[in-house]
């Protein structure tokens, strides 16, 4: 027991004479850790930095062999030697990551900040901050600094005397303010002032982890505030002019943070800055330092009022130069372009740019092999066009447009939103809309792949884009072509609010002739605009609304099929067809279906086509000669009613209705052409709503103004249209009795007009 007691130093015990020991196992050394000597305490921990230096294998078997219990006691030694020797090692240990893990669960995290004490010695001070430095890179230990207090002790430390102080607590500092709570906190403690009076220390890594630091405090509004009115502007312009190009990245980095305000744009400006940036991107030798300076100067083009001051010609001259540099590397590229987005939002900067040939820069990098490059280069593009003035240069330059339109066939969804949006630009101008549908309508056919995209917002400008484009009949024909129809309606069914607006829009467009409104119809396009017409958002609705009507303007079978009525300026051509009253969630069938299925024993459907009915052809023929000599609209009405009765049955009165026979003689012709599609001319026996069908077709060809309206069940009335009478406003309307007493006209609204359209 007395041994024991002798050995751990709890008694007295008489000194022996001095031995000079070789000890080469860190095992030994390790042991040294718990001598009460405290110079065999001190030259163990030089022997273990020794040995740690060799790597990180050496500095984990310290670890294994238990030194971090004997290192965490001699931290809290009041011997301020070996607090000093302990604290290095722990600093040359946490170099390696493997090592912080073991430091934070064995708790000697505490014990490191304890020593940033100001009654320390700045020795220990030096080596507790680099140990902290080091663990601060694991975001655990960070976390466990924090909770510690750490911070608070760092800050005043900024203003030691010892540069290695210095050094290592800026560094700790830096780390540390990744954390959102410390970059709040730096600014109560007032400690700002301390990094930026660093940035004059002769050090360079000093000068550096006090960029870094002022970096990350900037990403706070306030504390850019804070280092704007404490001059922290001035001296980073100043480190503009330093020896090493890392210095000069750092310095651009801090500048570029410090300047999503307009307030310190106006200062930097005023300092000089601007010219220090602009000398950067052009001159300097390191791809990173060009890239930060664009980028910099991106960060101030953000705000709106920053834009005037950043839109001299020495910075869009500065910035379009690089985009030209040869062997330009692709992040300065990326970064001048963007840069050259954010200040084409202003209509004189973007004047400026094509008067500068930026324009021609971007559409060249629009080839390069980089997608951040090419994505930055449509984005400027996009904006760029978006003024008028830059659109006919833009479409003059040589393959422009096609280098756009090949950007939508890429995987990149921001890509392909900026390209569709330039090209949307671009169709704006109706001149130029031939050349950008390309060669083939390859652009027509890249805009409706681009729809298939999962990105919302490539769906959205791609259909704006095919909204202005669809103007030409050449694109809409491609339009049909490509299946581009299909991929319209499929959107304003499943897009969001934006995109089925736009694909609205498009379909509206498109459907502004005969052939696009029956490939809409027959893509399920009427139902679909009929529940977008019927939509709470008043955008959508106004739009499917637009489309809807264009639709029904260009395809009469749709619009009376829908609506039930047809007016006196639709005129009723060839593949037209009446399939009856549309139900409830029914969707509209195109001819060739309707002709595709088998017999049934439903309504026929009439068709009107001269070229396949010589029996209508020939009726249409003597019509025009029957009515070609009567002097008035009313005898030539009548007349044409009294031939459409005479060819379907004759006059019959109310009480002979129910027992007409004409669904028999039509079933007859169903089952000898085999299909239910019934041409007009074949039909002999009818009612309302064949006769009002053949009259309609009649007094189209023979130039009468008439319209046509479904009533219930089998009725269906037409009417002629006259001039307003004298001193009347609007159109005299006359019903036209086609089945009791044929030619006999009822103005419309009086009770033998009403009774004609009612059972």
């Amino acid at each position: 027991m007395a041994v024991a007691a002798a050995a751990n130093g709890d008694v007295d015990v008489e000194p022996c004479e001095a031995l000079n020991l070789v000890v080469s196992d860190p095992r030994t050394l390790v042991l040294m850790l718990a001598s009460p000597e405290a110079t065999v305490c001190g030259q163990a921990c030089e022997a273990l930095v020794a040995f740690a230096d060799q790597g990180s294998k050496q500095k984990i078997e310290i670890i294994k062999l238990g030194a971090l219990a004997s290192l965490k006691t001699l931290l809290g030694s009041k011997t301020p030697g070996i607090k000093k020797s302990a604290a290095l090692c722990m600093s040359t240990l946490t170099e390696s990551a493997d090592v912080r893990k073991e430091v934070r669960r064995a708790k000697v995290i505490e014990p490191l900040v304890l020593l940033l004490d100001p009654e320390e010695d700045s020795e220990v001070h030096e080596n507790a901050s680099l140990a902290l430095a080091n663990l601060a890179g694991d975001y655990a230990n960070k976390l466990e600094i924090l909770k510690l207090g750490a911070f608070a002790k760092l800050l005043p430390l900024l203003a030691s005397q010892d540069p290695d102080v210095q050094k290592n607590v800026s560094a700790t500092v830096a780390s540390m303010l990744e954390e959102y709570n410390c970059r709040s906190s730096i600014l109560e403690l007032g400690a700002i002032q301390h990094l930026i009076d660093l940035l004059g220390s002769e050090y360079s890594e000093i000068q550096e982890n006090s960029l870094v630091a002022l970096t990350r405090c900037a990403l706070d509004g306030a504390n850019r505030a804070e280092i704007r009115e404490l001059g922290g502007l001035k001296k980073m312009i100043e480190l503009t002019d330093a020896a090493y190009e890392e210095t000069h990245l750092l310095t651009v980095q801090a500048i570029a943070n410090c300047l999503d305000d307009a307030a310190s744009v106006e200062q930097l400006e005023s300092l000089g800055g601007l010219q220090a940036l602009v000398t950067l991107m052009s001159s300097s030798a390191e791809p990173s330092v060009r890239m930060h300076a664009a980028l910099s100067v991106a960060r101030a083009a953000k705000c709106e009022s920053s834009r005037r001051i950043l839109g001299d010609t020495a910075t869009l001259t500065a910035l379009v130069g690089l985009l030209t540099e040869v062997d330009q590397a692709p992040g300065v590229l990326a970064k001048a372009a963007f840069a050259l987005a954010l200040l084409a939002e202003s209509r004189e900067n973007s004047t400026r740019l094509q008067q500068l040939e930026g324009l021609a820069a971007l559409v060249a990098l629009l080839a390069h092999e980089d997608a951040d490059v090419k994505e930055k280069a449509s984005l400027a593009l996009a904006v760029a066009s978006g003024n008028s003035e830059n659109v006919a240069p833009l479409c003059k330059l040589p393959g422009s447009t096609d280098a756009l339109s090949s950007l939508l066939t890429l995987d990149r969804p921001t890509t392909q939103m900026n390209a569709a949006a330039c090209l949307a630009n671009l169709c704006r101008d109706a001149d130029f809309r031939p050349q950008l549908r390309g060669h083939g309508g390859a652009t027509v056919g890249r805009l409706v792949g681009a729809l298939e995209s999962p990105s919302q917002q490539v769906q959205s400008k791609s259909s704006l884009a095919l909204a202005l484009l669809l103007h030409d009949a050449e694109a809409r024909k491609e339009m049909r072509q490509v299946g581009g129809i299909a991929a319209l309606v499929a959107l304003m069914k499943n897009g969001t609010d934006e995109v089925r607006r736009n694909a609205a829009w498009a379909v509206g467009v498109c459907a502004t002739d005969e052939e696009s409104a029956i490939a809409v119809c027959g893509e399920g396009g009427l139902k679909v605009l009929t529940e977008l017409a019927n939509s709470s958002v008043r955008a959508n609705a106004t739009y499917a609304r637009v489309a809807l009507d264009r639709v029904l303007d260009f395809h009469l079978s749709a619009k009376y099929w829908l609506h039930g009525e047809i007016g006196a300026a639709d005129f009723i051509q060839d593949g037209f067809y009446d399939l009856g009253k549309a139900k409830s969630g029914a969707d509209f069938v195109t001819l060739d279906a309707l002709r595709a299925m088998p017999v049934t024993k439903s309504r026929a459907v009439l068709l009107v086509d001269t070229h396949e009915d010589a029996e209508l052809t020939a009726l249409i023929e003597r019509t025009r000669v029957a009515v070609r000599t009567l002097p008035t609209l009313q005898e030539q009405a009548a007349k044409i009613a009294e031939i459409v009765a005479e060819r379907m049955g004759g006059p019959l009165s109310p009480s002979q209705l129910c027992s007409f026979s004409y669904e028999m003689p039509i079933s007859q012709l169903k089952f000898e052409r085999k299909c239910n599609v019934v041409p007009l001319g074949l039909v002999r026996t009818g009612v309302f709503y064949h006769r009002v069908l053949l009259f309609k077709v009649l007094a189209d060809r023979a130039g009468l103004r008439t319209a046509l309206k479904r009533g219930d069940y089998t009725r269906a009335a037409n009417f002629l249209m006259l001039p307003p009478a004298d001193g009347q406003r609007a159109p005299v309307k006359l019903l036209i009795d086609v089945m009791f007493e044929p030619g006999r006209l009822h103005p419309d609204g009086s009770p033998a007009a009403t009774s004609y359209m009612r059972l």
